[in-house]
């Protein structure tokens, strides 16, 4: 089973449980048993969150204990290679720890060690470790002791035959474990490996940056999972061996001791955990909670499932395609920033399945780390098609498209507000209380600049903390005005930025339509068109703040706010339409981002990694010399 299969079934699991449950509440409410339907929801959700804890954790002890590390005081680490043997990088990397005098641990997997016997030699001999990594690299997260036993017995015969000595450590693909995995290793005579730092090599971001992510992720106790091969197929792992030499001269220099990962487990035994202390803080987490919930009117949840059950399918599936037709205008916007670009060619099936993903992240994160994620997700597919995008041209082509749509959203608001009827006089202040924002911020950078002339004046700071300040700020600037201008040559082809600038529109439009039904489907017949405006403009502007991911809570007090007070709807059927809009909105978007997500082989874990690194990266190209200012004392714009 591949990594994407393994968690499209995990979905899948986890919606039909809560669905069971679902079912479960409302025969239970029935018969008046609130309190123990509480019981089974709070259970269910812990149960659900502790599965996937022991599951996809590749720490966790909750299957099994592993070693990780991590009560190791002493200043040794590990180096690990994993999916080997190959012939192109696994004898580089041998050479480097050889010169080095250096021993680390490969966790092989059987059928390259079938193919490559004397590589697997050459291993043993120098005197490194050899581990269980596995037959084909199947994913166990749904193993049973029978298939885990095939996939260590086959690859232990297999090393037998190469003429190595007995394995004793094992690690499981991408770190998944099945509550089988664990226990049948150990009745094999092996200890289950984990790791304490992905460096994440396989994504082959340059030799110079595995080594900055190895030498940072350095430690007592650190285990540093790294790739001599590919497990799938046969992607190129060379920037890996050309990092390791100078891997090794930063663990020499801060003092640390290369061990295998036999002696890091005779430090650190694996320590399983707790079943008992577990039951007991479950209980007491499930009890606590019923009983603060059993406060809660279940009578009212069931008013809210029953107006859920009374809604229009055929208008709620409508709104569905209305906001994924949105989305898709979106990404019709992104494709013709990125066609602008000379040696860019990002077809649709790229550009489409980045920007849902982006929308997903958006939902469960905030909204700038769902920007870098689809950036993240189109560079990495990009690349797959041999087209290496650099991080600026790509932030160039993601600023060109959100100011696209800021342009075409702010002249749809204004013809909104001031057009439509029945849109309250509130709506049309609260788009120039937006403006007020931006000349307040243009103010108070005013009032800074005047108060540092003024203190430098009169002599009473050594230094101009303003020009400090703006040296920084202008850094900054600089760096998003050169996106802009990179970005700004879809402006520069006249025809694709018409058509970029209708697809704007069309995608608010659509959203509106999309909101327009979602209110029919609810049967909310108030002003319905100025309803659908003011919901429009509501949710935009709480947009523009995310406070929460998805601005969960937020989003649903804002808009049930809005429409009751404005159009005189109850406040408790408002709350009801904005969770159902929410859900219609997130639904397609974010189930679609999250199908493309698995697709691409990726899960929330690798893309907040990859998302800080490419900040990271980001940062790294705003450094450099100092924005040109007046060396005349007396204010940083001072000439």
């Amino acid at each position: 089973m591949t990594k994407r299969q393994t968690i499209l079934r995990a979905v899948v699991i986890g919606l039909v449980v809560i669905l069971a449950t679902v079912i479960a509440d409302g025969v239970l409410a029935r018969m008046h048993l609130s309190w123990l339907a509480w019981v089974i929801d709070v259970g269910v959700a812990l149960l659900l969150t502790i599965g996937v804890w022991g599951m996809f954790g590749a720490s966790s002890p909750l299957f099994g204990g592993v070693v990780d590390g991590s009560r190791i005081q002493r200043s040794v680490a590990a180096l690990t290679f994993d999916d080997g043997p190959s012939p192109d990088t696994t004898p580089k990397i041998l050479d480097a720890l050889k010169a080095e005098g250096v021993r680390a641990t490969f966790f092989v997997l059987g059928k390259h060690a079938e193919q490559y016997p004397e590589i697997v030699e050459r291993i043993v001999r120098e005197g490194h470790e050899l581990g269980n990594h596995g037959y084909d690299h199947g994913i166990l997260a749904f193993a049973g002791p029978a298939q885990v036993h095939r996939q260590l017995h086959r690859t232990e015969r297999i090393l037998k035959q190469s003429g190595a000595p007995p394995v004793r450590v094992f690690r499981a693909p991408h770190g998944f474990r099945s509550p089988f995995v664990s226990s049948t290793a150990r009745r094999l005579g092996y200890a289950t490996c984990a790791w304490s730092a992905g460096v994440f090599d396989t994504a082959k971001p340059g030799a110079d940056v595995i080594v900055k992510r190895s030498v940072k992720a350095l430690k007592p106790g650190a285990i540093l999972l790294l790739h001599d091969a590919d497990g799938w197929g046969s992607d190129d792992r060379s920037q890996t061996a050309e990092a390791l030499p100078a891997i090794l001269d930063a663990a020499r220099s801060e003092g640390y001791e290369l061990l295998t990962m036999s002696e890091i487990a005779a430090l650190d035994p694996p320590k399983p955990i707790s079943w008992r202390r577990l039951a007991i803080v479950a209980t007491v987490i499930v009890v606590l909670a019923a009983i603060g919930l059993a406060r809660v009117d279940r009578g009212e949840v069931t008013a809210i499932f029953d107006t859920f059950r009374s809604l229009s399918i055929p208008l709620l599936i409508l709104s569905l395609i209305a906001n994924f037709i949105s989305v898709a205008f979106k990404a019709v916007i992104w494709k013709a920033s990125l066609d602008s670009v000379p040696g860019v060619k990002a077809p649709y099936r790229a550009v489409v399945p980045a920007i849902f993903v982006g929308f997903l992240l958006n939902t469960v994160l905030i909204a700038r780390l769902g920007e870098v994620g689809r950036m993240v997700v189109l560079r990495k597919r990009l690349a797959k098609d041999g087209q290496d995008v650099p991080i600026s041209t790509m932030t160039a082509t993601v600023v060109m498209e959100q100011l696209v749509l800021g342009i075409t959203l702010a002249v749809l608001l204004v013809a909104m507000v001031f057009s439509v009827d029945g849109v309250p006089d509130w709506a049309g202040r609260g788009t120039l209380i937006l403006l007020g924002v931006v000349l307040a911020g243009i103010l108070g950078v005013a009032v800074v600049e005047i108060i540092s002339r003024w203190r430098l004046q009169r002599g009473d700071v050594a230094e101009d903390y303003a020009r400090t300040w703006w040296r920084s700020t202008l850094r900054t600037i600089e760096f998003h005005l050169h996106a802009v201008s990179r970005g700004a040559q879809l402006l520069r082809r006249p025809w694709l930025a018409i058509f970029s600038f209708s697809a704007g529109i069309l995608s608010w439009v659509a959203q509106i339509i999309g909101i327009y039904l979602a209110l029919a489907a609810f049967n909310i017949d108030t002003h319905r068109v100025a309803a659908a405006c003011v919901v429009f403009l509501v949710s935009n502007l709480v947009g523009f703040i995310p406070l929460v991911p998805g601005n969960l809570g937020v989003f649903q007090i804002a808009v049930a706010t809005a429409l009751s007070q404005a159009f005189d709807i109850n406040f408790g059927a408002a709350v009801t339409f904005a969770i159902g809009l929410q859900v219609i909105e997130v639904a397609l978007g974010a189930g679609l981002g999250f199908v493309f997500l698995s697709l691409a082989g990726l899960s929330f874990g690798d893309v907040r990694r990859t998302i800080s690194r490419t900040e990271e990266e980001e940062a790294g190209v705003r450094i450099g010399p100092p924005p040109v200012v007046s060396d005349v004392r007396g204010g940083a714009l001072g000439t």
